[in-house]
């Protein structure tokens, strides 16, 4: 009934630090949604000791309504009794008062009457309305079991028009699905609390649903009907599970309190639409094989695109029990696309604030494939817009991007403020990378973004892998301070059995970005492809004010043995501002851990120092302790500046083979640089 995947596992390959942020898993169980933990992380870091959010306030702006209602017109007025004087061919056009109860089994309404609620209530199942017009008094005029013979849709009904009633702690299950089940368009009680306290109702059918909750609130009160046990049924349970239809809903609030787990799984909807919605405090609790999502999205062939907007997603999370890959304990997804469809179609996500998803692989947003659907990177045309959203306190990642054809844009990406839990709990802020073995994701652009590294959080803001097509341009990665775990990551550490090759070709662009206190991470697994990704024209702001556990540079290879792949650094600027004297663990524009550097080039590139101090070789180190890498003349150092140092024996080198070229390229008073 619910498809499932999962899983991923990390991995730690730097002693000072974990490098990858890369893992797949996946069961092969066709127990429940497929939903997949990711690879291991360069930055793993998790914030599980709150569930507050600040921004997880009322929505503010309210979506319009485009619904006009379709009124009968009345020749005059009656007040029914019974099934057979409501269905009276006589009294057509009528307006029919409802101040008596009966039923009204597979009756048939006279034709276009108006229906004005009195205090009566009208029982039965596929009752024919007959072009029945019902006006909504936010009474009750239905029982909470009625069905219609085909849906309504002249006027919005409201919760109360089949029992519910929103001022009061009784549950109002029947109620609400008996209103998505008979009504396309329905209207909230301004200030009422709907009661939802069970999972999983099935609401599939044709047609439409379109719900304006008119500031309105569907709130869990209780966990005595909720499945969170131990068991694979638990996992398939959702407050609103909704197949086929195309569904809109507006305007209000959906309040888990920490005791429900799950909210939405649209599974299989043509479209959906959620527009100034505040979905919040969902919590997957201790030992319970369950997940905290805030949506499950299952696009299949019938999906024709969908929204969220000016939303908030907020306090989605699971308990940790201290294990990043063993799914489904400890995942927790604001938003969670799977994609079963090659369709040429949109998901956007687009101003919404998605904040403190929390968890052990837990994720503001998340896209991949269904569980045994084939997907193509190719092929697919699938597209995902996500724009001018806040993604603040997602602990492990923020977005976690499997598939191609992403525009990511003006959005705001801030980590936790707390250290990871334990190591490899937190990973980059946004990460791009495929999963699909020897097939590259494309297509994905990340432009006019702005990354922010906060308080202890280890969270790189950015990592790609396996990839080609992709502009990274115009963002700003910032960090409160320097630390070795914090950096942009390129490439990956560690294959996963063949999963990755590490791939990025020349069509990886990344430029015109403005980086602070954060350094470039080139990871071992790593294929350049035609000549490798373009760095240029990128600004590079270090402050070394104290001590870091690793030897490192503004632009670090990671790597202790063999030749590196190509690098291309061009028309950057690095200026380091030093305070704290770091010794040699620092070293200028360039580290070699233990690599042979082979065709790398810098080209224009600027370094410059202010501050008290400057390291002993200010602009490359090639060689850490105990490892002599060369430096021969596939390298390349041209038309490069150093500031605030000389150039005489600028560059260690630490084998016995120190050819790189360098050509053009000058410290302070006029001396060349040179190696040592």
């Amino acid at each position: 009934m619910i498809s499932t995947i999962i899983s991923c596992t990390f991995i730690f390959f730097l002693s000072c630090s974990k490098d990858s942020d890369l893992f797949d898993e996946y069961v092969v169980e066709d127990k429940e949604p497929t939903i997949e933990q990711s690879p291991e992380d360069p930055d793993s870091n998790i914030d599980q000791g709150s569930n507050t959010n600040p921004d997880s306030g009322d929505q503010t702006t309210t979506a319009p309504d485009p619904f006009v209602s379709k009124p009968n017109e009345i020749i005059g007025t009656f007040y029914p009794k019974s099934s057979a004087e409501i269905s009276d061919p006589a009294y057509a056009n009528h307006k029919a008062i409802i101040d008596s109860s009966f039923d009204c089994n597979s009756c048939t309404f006279a034709e276009n009457l108006t229906i004005e609620p009195a205090g009566g209530i009208i029982s039965g199942s596929n009752i024919d309305l007959n072009g029945a017009f019902i006006v909504n008094t936010f009474k009750q005029l239905f029982t909470s079991n009625t069905t219609f013979s085909s849906l309504y849709s002249k006027s919005r009904l409201s919760p109360e028009t089949f029992g519910a009633d929103g001022s009061d702690a009784m549950a109002d299950d029947d109620a609400l699905v008996t209103l998505m089940m008979q009504v396309e368009y329905a209207i909230g009680q301004t200030g009422s609390v709907y009661i939802k306290n069970e999972e999983s109702t099935i609401h599939m059918r044709n047609g439409t649903f379109d719900w304006d909750m008119n500031n309105s609130t569907v709130r869990t009160t209780s966990p005595a009907n909720l499945s969170h046990d131990n068991t694979d049924n638990s996992s398939k349970k959702y407050l609103f599970e909704i197949r086929d239809i195309n569904l809109k809903i507006t305007n209000g609030e959906f309040d888990g309190q920490d005791i429900a787990s799950r909210c939405f799984y649209l599974r299989g909807v043509a479209s959906y639409d959620f527009q100034n919605v505040n979905v919040h405090n969902y919590y997957a609790p201790p030992n319970a094989k369950v997940r905290g999502i805030g949506f499950l999205i299952e696009a299949d062939e019938k999906f024709t695109g969908g929204q969220i907007r000016n939303s908030t997603i907020a306090n989605i999370g699971a308990a940790s029990d201290g294990i990043v890959n063993n799914t489904p304990y400890g995942y927790a997804k604001g938003i969670l696309i799977e994609v079963a469809s090659e369709n040429n179609v949109t998901h956007l996500i687009k101003g919404n604030n998605i904040s403190n998803i929390y968890g052990d692989d837990a994720e503001g947003f998340h896209n991949t494939h269904k569980y045994l659907y084939e997907y193509n990177h190719v092929s697919n045309q699938m597209n995902f817009v996500i724009d001018d959203n806040s993604f603040i306190g997602c602990s492990r990642r923020a977005l976690k991007i499997f598939l191609s054809n992403a525009q990511i844009t003006n959005n705001r990406f801030e980590s936790v403020t707390t250290a990871e839990d334990y190591p490899g709990n937190h990973a980059s802020l946004v990460q791009v990378f495929s999963v699909k073995r020897g097939e590259a994701i494309r297509n994905v652009d990340i432009i006019d973004n702005a990354f922010s590294i906060k308080g202890e959080s280890n969270n790189n803001p950015f990592g790609i892998n396996d990839a080609t097509d992709c502009l990274i341009e115009n963002n700003t990665f910032q960090s409160n301070h320097i630390a070795y775990d914090r950096g942009i990551v390129f490439a990956v550490g560690d294959t996963q059995g063949g999963l990755y090759n590490g791939d990025l070709s020349n069509t990886v662009i990344f430029r015109n970005n403005t980086i602070t206190n954060l350094y470039i991470r080139l990871l071992q697994v790593y294929d350049a492809i035609n000549g490798g990704f373009v760095f240029d024209n990128n600004t590079i702001n270090l402050n070394i004010d104290r001590y870091v556990n690793g030897w490192y540079g503004a632009i670090t290879l990671i790597d202790y043995s063999g030749d590196s792949q190509p690098y291309n650094f061009t028309n950057t600027t690095i200026n380091i501002n030093q305070s704290y004297n770091s010794g040699n663990l620092f070293s200028g524009a360039f580290v070699s851990l233990g690599a042979n550097p082979k065709n790398v080039t810098f080209d224009n590139v600027d370094l410059n120092y202010t501050g008290s101090f400057v390291p002993t070789n200010p602009f490359a180190r090639i060689g850490t302790p105990d490892f002599t890498p060369n430096f021969d003349d596939s390298n390349k150092i041209i038309n490069c500046t150093l500031s605030g140092a000389v150039g005489t024996g600028a560059i260690k080198v630490s084998g016995s083979n120190s050819n790189v070229r360098i050509q053009n390229s000058m410290g302070d008073e006029a001396t060349p640089l040179t190696t040592i």
